[in-house]
């Protein structure tokens, strides 16, 4: 059950609750029809017994009612109540009912239960004059069947009413639930896109989950606005460092041209090379700032596999040198999609670059297609070094290097993959990794299938 969701639990509560309820009401329901089936059944017997006592007189062998015109012979029926009139202890006027023994001891003023061929029948004796006694007679069956009839319907739709109440309550609490449900949505639109352009809407009720809705919205708004500031200052920066790098770099080359001096010249190679990665620096900053700003008119119809194989090409003599073999699986079906090329170029040099530059000697790169109702996935899989499993989640990060050595090429400034990641999330991409240490790392690219026509 811990694994439910707060939803579902509530339902098989509210349910479980219910149903217990309903059990109960049913039990006091039949307790108390019982109750006032043998109570209601009573008062009849006795109310017509003792108004037939007070009207009927015997003579001549008959029994008549006395306010009657005429001296009315008495039928022997009145209200439901069959009647005998009894003369030591023997039946003297009246007809028997079927299944109903008439020896039964006399007990005046007493209700008597007696149970015959399947009949309850409930016995009254009332003492009359002459020696005679007036014995009311009721068969409580039809009374009773009414009852049970009326608690076998309602143990029989026990469980429609349960299951009406159970389905009632999913619908009220899927509604009352539905704010949530918008906040988690757009808390995983945030978390796995980056978007935090995302709100949640707000057009419920004016409750507490509002509230909350309402404050997540205003902490959102805040961090927009911090992370815009952030992305704005980066370039900023970039385009103010980039004239001053322009100029050092000109006066460091006019310098080693005119320097004579070999440690001198030295100096000034390292102080170009420092000058050269600063620039790097800059320029993939500027470039992480581009992609942010994709136009759709810079988008083309691509095909995929045509567009890896040529970013592979450059790398030819790369892998040489490093003896790494690579593998490119020709898809058996189209991989067009909407992309720029110059971005999507870079973003599958850099994945190659590293499935090259942390491979083992010897290593091999494969390249796949596969293909899903949306998208195209690209895996681009190689047998290097792999990465730590806690480092796996930041690799993405501008600035973050999963290995701590301290290369001053490209791939040591922690860009790469932040650029790489930019460039496939503004083409409504994913990018997904696995890896495992010494054996070697997969990066899993989804793209949009090219549906124009």
């Amino acid at each position: 059950m811990k694994k439910w969701s707060i939803k579902k639990k509530i339902i098989i509560i509210n349910t479980f609750f219910f149903a217990i309820l309903l059990g109960i009401n049913l039990y006091i329901l039949k307790t108390a029809s019982s109750q006032i089936l043998s109570d209601q059944t009573s008062r009849e017997i006795i109310d017509a017994t003792l108004e037939i006592a007070n009207e009927i007189k015997i003579e001549d062998d008959q029994v008549y009612l006395e306010e009657s015109e005429d001296d009315e012979v008495f039928r022997y029926y009145h209200d439901g109540v069959v009647f005998l009139v009894y003369e030591s202890s023997s039946v003297a006027f009246g007809p028997v009912p079927t299944n109903f023994n008439p020896n039964i001891p006399i007990e005046i003023n007493t209700i008597q239960t007696q149970e015959t061929g399947g009949i309850t029948w409930l016995v009254y004796d009332v003492d009359l004059e002459n020696g005679y006694i007036l014995r009311g007679i009721y068969d409580i069956n039809p009374m009773a069947d009414s009852v049970r009839n009326v608690i076998i319907f309602a143990t029989i739709f026990s469980p429609i009413i349960i299951l009406l109440s159970a389905l009632g309550g999913y619908l009220i609490i899927k509604r009352s639930f539905k704010p949530i449900k918008d906040i988690y949505s757009t808390a995983s639109i945030i978390k796995n896109e980056e978007d935090y352009s995302k709100r949640i809407p707000t057009h419920f009720a004016k409750d507490e989950v509002y509230e909350l809705a309402d404050m997540v919205n205003q902490m959102l708004d805040q961090v927009e606005q911090s992370i815009n500031r952030e992305k704005q200052f980066s370039s900023n920066v970039s385009h103010e460092l980039r004239t001053p790098l322009t100029v050092m770099k000109a006066h460091a080359e006019y310098l080693l041209i005119k320097e004579k001096d070999k440690s001198v010249k030295s100096d000034i190679v390292t102080i170009m090379s420092q000058i050269s990665l600063m620039e790097n620096i800059v320029n993939q900053l500027l470039e992480l700032t581009r992609t942010r700003h994709l136009s759709r008119s810079e988008l083309d119809s691509i095909e995929l596999y045509e567009l890896v194989k040529l970013t592979s090409e450059s790398f030819t003599q790369k892998l040489e040198d490093n003896h790494i073999s690579l593998e490119i699986i020709p898809p058996n079906f189209d991989t067009s999609v909407v992309c720029n090329q110059t971005m999507m170029i870079r973003a599958f040099s850099n994945l190659i670059n590293n499935a090259i530059k942390y491979n083992r000697p010897n290593g091999s790169i494969k390249i796949m297609f596969n293909k899903t109702a949306n998208t195209i996935i690209t895996t681009i899989a190689d047998t290097g070094l792999g990465i730590e499993k806690e480092k796996i989640a930041k690799i993405f990060d501008p600035f973050y290097r999963a290995s701590e050595s301290r290369t001053q090429d490209d791939a040591s400034l922690g860009l790469g993959l932040a650029l790489v990641k930019e460039i496939i999330q503004i083409h409504d991409g994913v990018i997904q990794v696995q890896s495992v240490e010494n054996i070697g790392t997969s990066f899993f690219i989804s793209l949009p299938i090219n549906n124009q026509e």
